[in-house]
């Protein structure tokens, strides 16, 4: 899983492909995505014109924040008379 931005963008070349640059409009801006998905966007954007770009440092923070965390256990010791 990963943390992307998903635009479309919006312009086309005389091909009517869609060019892949800083003109976008931003459709989610924090969404967590398969991989696959990710590679599918890329593969077709041209035709689309939506693509997911991955933020790295989003998807660490959400990968360690998943991560079960440790949790120390102290024995309890009870006194008896």
């Amino acid at each position: 899983m990963k943390v992307a931005k998903k635009v479309r963008f919006l312009q086309k070349d005389k091909d009517g492909k869609f060019i892949k640059n800083e003109k976008y409009a931003v459709l989610r801006n924090r969404a967590v995505v398969e991989e696959s998905v990710i590679q599918e966007t890329v593969e077709n954007y041209e035709y689309t014109g939506v693509l997911y770009i991955v933020d790295k440092e989003a998807t660490k923070e959400w990968s360690d924040a998943k991560k079960p965390k440790k949790v120390e256990v102290k024995p309890v010791v009870t006194k008896t008379k």
